[in-house]
């Protein structure tokens, strides 16, 4: 039996996301190309889409999460979740733990993890909770509240509710990921506009998902 690292060299990882996913920032080679090559016989295929937020949101053209998760190919054995930035900045409802409105963040997250788990019983999830963004654009900074009143620190600690709920690993960016916007050294390097990451915050995000694959999976 395989474990550690030489576990996932052969398996199917599927990474459902948005722009960062999508590899903004470094012109489309991003975390996941990154972790192609650490992992480089896993078959590792990229569901990313710029502004995607994880609930259904009127205010944006892109398909959410919710209905993007629909195409993924159930065989996966590892499925990666990263969402809720454009929820945060796109002022979607928060919601609340026992939702099943997926127009809410809690609603939604919760329906994409029930799917995933009955669709695929034995793949395992892993969700990764936001960065913090510091003045993209117009939108709010992570410690501001967006237009529903919240703050982004609110829909981490929904992802970490759910994640408790449904026995799903969580690595923690918010507090654990390295990235420190208040510090403009920091962010001038490795999330320049931010939001998305450079090269080498794309490479670091890669590192501490894979370390993360590899310790606690």
């Amino acid at each position: 039996m395989k474990i550690g690292y030489d576990y996932w060299q052969d398996k199917k990882i599927a990474c459902l996301g948005d722009s960062i996913t999508a590899g903004a920032g470094n012109n489309g080679y991003g975390w996941v190309e990154f972790l192609k090559e650490i992992f480089p016989q896993a078959d590792v295929r990229k569901h990313g889409v710029s502004g995607s937020t994880v609930a259904v949101c009127d205010r944006r053209k892109e398909a959410p999460f919710v209905e993007r998760m629909k195409e993924i190919s159930p065989d996966y054995d590892l499925c990666i979740v990263f969402g809720g930035i454009n929820d945060f900045i796109n002022s979607v409802p928060l919601g609340e733990k026992g939702s099943d409105d997926i127009e809410t963040f809690y609603g939604a997250l919760e329906y994409l993890l029930r799917y995933l788990l009955e669709q695929n019983p034995k793949g395992e999830i892993m969700l990764l909770t936001p960065m913090r963004v510091n003045g993209f654009k117009e939108y709010p900074r992570w410690q501001e509240l967006n237009k529903d009143g919240k703050i982004l620190k609110q829909y981490r600690q929904a992802i970490l509710e759910l994640a408790e709920q449904y026995a799903v690993p969580v690595l923690d960016l918010f507090s654990m990921g390295g990235i420190n916007t208040d510090v403009q050294a920091v962010q001038d390097a490795l999330l320049p506009d931010a939001l998305h990451p450079s090269k080498e915050g794309h490479m670091l995000l890669a590192r501490k998902v894979a370390q993360f694959m590899v310790s606690s999976l």
